[in-house]
This record gives structure tokens, sequence and C-alpha cells, in this order.
């Protein structure tokens, strides 16, 4: 091991070792929080899998019209009679489906929030993550807002987007902070468990 040539210079090079380790140590207390809250996040959806045999997976919540195509034959604004999915699972069918749902704009949280408890009383296992996209990560990020075309349809992770509406390209508003979930994870460690799901619709 080589030795200092002076006592200042020991003392120096200990000084700037703490100075780095203090830092390290912090990074790795977040790193541990953030392990913590993935940890807590998968079992939550653990949990809520448990007795699905069927996953309808909406990837983009909205105002809810998919939930409501889905399960349900009520009418809705914009509402198709009939769309190619109907031939392959009839109403009854989907009625036994699981449906998970994510939405990252908070535009749209009240009416899901109101949505997802209005079908659960009907019997329904839905459930809706609002202010939450699906990434390859858990982590933050920001969307920004289309305030102008109709439900919000241009909002994107893209701040430069430009989005065409009534024959005009407008600019998309101010951002919003969302939550990202790592769906492969999540699907990967329910679909290792003991709970399969048989079918997956997309």
């Amino acid at each position: 091991m080589n030795r200092c040539n002076s006592r200042h210079i020991c003392i120096i090079i200990l000084v700037l070792l703490v100075v780095m380790l203090i830092p390290l140590q912090r990074l790795e207390r977040i790193f541990d929080e953030r392990r913590s809250q993935e940890k807590a996040e998968v079992r939550e959806y653990e949990t809520w899998f448990q007795g699905c045999t069927h996953l309808f997976l909406d990837l983009g919540g909205n105002r809810g019209d998919t939930i409501l195509r889905w399960l349900t034959e009520e009418s809705y604004s914009g509402r198709a009679k009939d769309q190619s999915v109907d031939k392959i699972y009839s109403l009854q069918a989907r009625q036994e489906f699981c449906v998970l749902s994510f939405e990252p704009n908070s535009k749209f949280d009240s009416v899901l929030r109101a949505l997802e408890s209005r079908m659960q009383g009907r019997g329904f296992k839905v459930k809706v993550k609002t202010n939450t996209a699906v990434s390859d990560k858990f982590s933050r990020s920001m969307i920004y807002i289309d305030d102008v075309s109709t439900h919000s349809y241009g909002t994107s992770l893209l701040s430069e987007k430009k989005v065409n509406f009534g024959g005009k390209f407008h600019t998309l508003g101010k951002g919003q902070p969302i939550n990202l979930v790592d769906l492969n994870l999540i699907m990967s460690t329910q679909l290792s468990s003991s709970t399969q799901l048989s079918s997956i619709f997309l």
C-alpha cells in the first residue's frame, strides 16, 4: 500500500473519500426506496389478479369508453354499433374478464373513478390506474396535455408534437407529471405465479 508523503495529503484524501461516499450512500437509499415501492406495487397487482382467468388490458383509458364497450351495452357518444371483437367474444364472455385500465391524463380521473366504482358495483372486476402509463420500467415522466381536441386524444410524452384537429395543427399545453409502471414485470410475475391467465386480450 502506498504511504502518504505528508499528514496533510492523507487528511485531504480521507476528506475526499468521505465526500464521495456520502452521495453514494444517498443514492443507495434512493434505490432501496424505489425497489421497495416497486415490490409493493407488484404485490398490489398480484393480489388483484387473484381469481382472474381472463384479462383485458386497456392501455389508454381516456374517459372509459373501452370499459363500457367491453362490459356493457350502454350507449355513449361515439359508440360503434358493431366491432370485430363482437364476433370473437360475446358480451356474456367479455363480462367474465378482469379489466385493468391505465390512463395518465388527470383530466379523466374523476370520471374513471366513478366508472370503476359503478362497474364494481355491478359485480365486474375492474381496476383503473389513473395518472399512470405503462412502460418497460417503474419511473416518473411527463405528458403534455392536448387541451384543444376532443377528449384530449393528442396528449403525448413528446412536448414538440403537433396535433391536427379541425384541419388545423396546434401545439400541446402544459406538462403533467405521471407514474410509469413496468407492465412486463407485472405480467411476468403474475403469469409465473399460481394464478394463471388463460387468455390475455390487448
